[in-house]
């Protein structure tokens, strides 16, 4: 459900900016590059950078998953490498990778990585500045939900006095 809403949105964004020149994307939290993939292979405007340290359980997924996080950067490895200069997957921690990249050259982030508070906070924090001010932007995420509290404060944090737009499958989103 996010995967479609999130593809809409961005289709939007490219519209209302005259659909001329790509849109530069980062995914925060890849995993084995699914959400990557789908966004890839319906958005030929978009250049997709994806950052995950592939650390293993960091104990914030909801679930049990058993995959070992090489597998899992494999995976998503491969996702990467069939959308050639267009995708770039980038396996370090979101700190490190925001510093690889210039403030005001990303025009949407998609935020979904550790979902503890204090993660979902200095995200907001390393990545905000990377957003271009000279257009319109879209902010995404997922897991605004009560099970995840630390991800529904921050963003209440990040947006104060502001709407917050939800959607099914605890997507967040809003232009700027």
């Amino acid at each position: 459900m996010r995967f479609d809403m999130l593809v809409t949105l961005l289709k939007e964004l490219h519209s209302r900016r005259g659909g001329k020149e790509p849109l530069v994307v980062v995914e925060v939290g890849v995993f084995i590059g699914k959400l990557s993939r789908f966004l890839l292979q319906r958005c030929d405007f978009i250049k997709l950078v994806g950052v995950d340290p592939y650390i293993g359980s960091d104990d914030t997924f909801p679930g049990k998953s058993d995959l070992d996080p090489n597998a899992a950067f494999a995976e998503a490895t491969g996702v990467f490498e069939q959308h050639g200069g267009r995708a770039s997957l980038m396996p370090m921690t979101s700190e490190a990778a925001a510093a690889t990249l210039q403030d005001g050259s990303i025009d949407a982030i998609f935020i979904d990585g550790c979902h503890l508070y204090d993660c979902v906070r200095q995200d907001f924090e390393l990545w905000m500045p990377k957003m271009r001010r000279d257009v319109e932007t879209l902010v995404s995420g997922h897991d605004f939900s009560p099970m995840w509290p630390g991800v529904v404060r921050a963003v209440h944090e990040q947006r104060p006095g502001q709407s917050v737009q939800l959607s099914t499958d605890w997507m967040f989103w809003w232009f700027q």
